[in-house]
């Protein structure tokens, strides 16, 4: 990955603790379809922003899973709510982790599109939802740094997590996309001249780098394999007789 975007993703914050007490631009909401208010973070905003909440929310006729509205703040210290419906977890077969991209995509355009300059989001579907942890993570970050990669707005993103394992799991996935791209992971069909009868054999390589022992595929014997990666992640293959 080039630096640039692990210089962005310093834009995105982890904080644990109560969404509703953040000073920020936009709090965004897991909302349900109704947009009237439940249990968890939804209820939580619901009741720290008072009745007419969910008397504007009333207004918008529900949200569709994956879309977004956008609300004024009422009695939080934030200018806007932005309500999302994450999807309900169904085993992953579902279009959940699209459905629940969309709601991170959409919201950060509607926040974007007020000029708003900070954003906080619960992790959404992961309560009664059930979206696992780990997947609901990776799916917010990968999310997130991908409109970072195209947009100035907002400068910072705050990930607002509830107990100590939604914490590791989101610093986990921006762990995992600050760290560069490796080549891939399978070569197929490479050939190499044997270094026993000097004809071509086929082998498959699955390291990154490294040693490793492959038969030829014409005269059987075992060649010492030494792989390495040039800058540009072109391979570079060796091949050398056991005995010397």
């Amino acid at each position: 990955m080039p630096t640039a975007d692990v210089d962005a993703l310093e834009r995105i914050e982890v904080v644990q603790g109560d969404i509703t007490r953040l000073e920020v631009d936009v709090i965004v909401n897991a909302a349900n379809s109704s947009l009237l208010g439940g249990g968890g973070v939804d209820g939580a905003i619901h009741r720290a922003a008072g009745p007419a909440l969910v008397d504007e929310c009333r207004i918008l006729g529900g949200c569709k899973t994956g879309q977004a509205v956008m609300t004024g703040a009422h009695r939080l210290r934030a200018r806007h709510i932005i309500h999302t419906v994450g999807p309900v977890w169904q085993g992953g077969g579902h279009g959940e982790a699209e459905l629940l991209a969309s709601c991170y995509r959409n919201s950060l355009a509607l926040a974007e599109g007020v000029g708003a300059r900070t954003i906080a989001f619960p992790m959404i579907s992961t309560g009664i939802y059930a979206y696992p942890l780990d997947r609901a993570a990776r799916v917010a970050v990968t999310t997130i740094r991908e409109h970072i990669d195209g947009s100035e707005q907002p400068e910072l993103i705050i990930l607002c997590t509830f107990d100590a394992p939604a914490t590791a799991a989101v610093r986990d996935a921006l762990e995992n996309a600050a760290q560069p791209e490796l080549p891939s992971t399978e070569l197929h069909s490479l050939d190499l001249s044997c270094p026993y009868c000097g004809e071509p054999t086929e082998i498959t390589l699955d390291e990154q780098g490294g040693t490793s022992v492959e038969d030829c595929t014409v005269c059987c014997r075992p060649i010492d394999i030494a792989v390495s990666y040039d800058k540009d992640g072109s391979p570079s293959v060796r091949g050398r007789r056991q005995d010397g």
